[in-house]
């Protein structure tokens, strides 16, 4: 079996500056030291599927009529902020539906999906870091973390109103694994997902209840949704994970109605007076690369034959963008552009020049790129 050494998550990994609003970041997010605990729990299919906004969203199944709600509270050590997170465990896209087996066949594989529900935090750094990223509830409450002689405690609390409380033993550490959980939530009527992957450096499991209790509060709003959907507070499973490291990466499927929120709104990425100057061009490479999964239109030359053709842009900055192409353009040739920015009816619009072309991509330079929502006499 392999075992996992400190930091080698991390190998390979090119980080990269960030801004939300004012606050600098780097992408994606490491967390150097970490430490969880938490459980599966029977629940109500009925009121799962209530909680899920789209029937895209398809939740793993144990029996018929039950499901799986997972509850984890995890430590962030370097990063000065506990969370604990609620979820409904969902069946994985790449296994059969099969109740039972879809959810162990994640457990074992280590790749577990999930539709995320509440991630209750302690900062309003946490918050904004989490929440901005995706539209999941991220409220600020009082998340207490403490470690005994044998049990490791995590309680959540608003304005001193019981949220609930987990309580697991501090059991055999013994195994060292690479985890990765596919967390799911929605937006702009689109499902949406980002990967938590987590080098576990020492953790070890149980199944049953024995190793971990649960407490729900009475009256708050989130305690009485999650005393409707358990069907029992008895834990099919424990995790527990004393070591660990980790890394948040952003969206894997950045859809055209979300780039406006992630580039701008969210991600404090601003076009500049340079890009917005006719005929001023930048040094190549001088700005920040954004991953992104967007489609576009081109016009521009082909062996002395004006070419509109449909392309895929991977990869976008203030500077200029690198797409995939079936015909990269000649090489210098001017190109104007449309990439399908934040609806289909608003557009982002681009003049460039071709820097560099491939066997099937090629690199454009900005001159001239501006956005514009409602004007029906955009340049073509």
């Amino acid at each position: 079996m392999k075992t996992y050494e400190r930091d080698e998550i991390f190998s390979g990994i090119r980080q990269v500056d960030w801004y939300i609003g004012s606050m600098k970041i780097q992408y994606p997010v490491f967390f150097r030291e970490a430490s969880s605990f938490g459980a599966l729990f029977p629940a109500r299919i009925s009121e799962i599927r209530r909680l899920l906004p789209d029937i895209r969203f398809s939740p793993a199944r144990i029996l018929p009529g039950i499901g799986l709600i997972s509850l984890n509270a995890i430590e962030f050590s370097d990063m000065g902020f506990h969370d604990l997170s609620m979820a409904v465990v969902l069946n994985s896209p790449l296994l059969p539906r099969i109740p039972l087996f879809n959810v162990l066949s994640q457990v074992l594989n280590r790749n577990t999906y999930i539709y995320v529900l509440n991630q209750l935090v302690t900062t309003e750094n946490a918050s904004i870091l989490l929440s901005q990223w995706s539209n999941i509830p991220t409220p600020v409450v009082s998340v207490a973390y403490s470690r005994g002689q044998d049990r490791v405690v995590c309680e959540a609390r608003e304005d001193d109103e019981l949220i609930c409380t987990l309580r697991g033993r501090r059991i055999p550490a013994d195994r060292s694994d690479l985890m990765k959980w596919f967390c799911h939530y929605y937006e702009n009527a689109q499902p949406q997902s980002w990967e938590f992957k987590v080098g576990a450096l020492e953790h070890g499991f149980s199944f049953g209840p024995k190793n971990i209790e649960l407490e729900v509060g009475l009256r708050h709003p989130i305690a009485r949704e999650l005393s409707r959907v358990l069907l029992s507070r008895r834990a099919l499973m424990y995790l527990y994970i004393p070591k660990a490291q980790a890394i948040l990466y952003g969206q894997e499927r950045l859809q055209p109605s979300n780039l406006k929120s992630m580039m701008q709104e969210r991600l404090g990425f601003q076009v500049s007076e340079k890009v917005l100057t006719p005929g001023t061009t930048m040094e190549r490479r001088s700005y920040t690369r954004n991953c992104v999964d967007l489609p576009a239109e081109i016009v521009g030359m082909k062996k002395g034959h004006k070419i509109h053709e449909g392309v895929h842009v991977i990869n976008l900055s203030e500077g200029g963008m690198y797409v995939k192409s079936d015909i990269p353009l000649d090489l210098g040739t001017d190109v104007s552009a449309n990439i399908q920015a934040v609806r289909p009816d608003n557009t982002f619009w681009a003049r460039g020049k071709v820097i560099r072309n491939e066997e099937h991509a090629m690199a454009i330079q900005f001159i001239q790129s501006y956005h514009n929502e409602n004007d029906e006499t955009l340049p073509h």
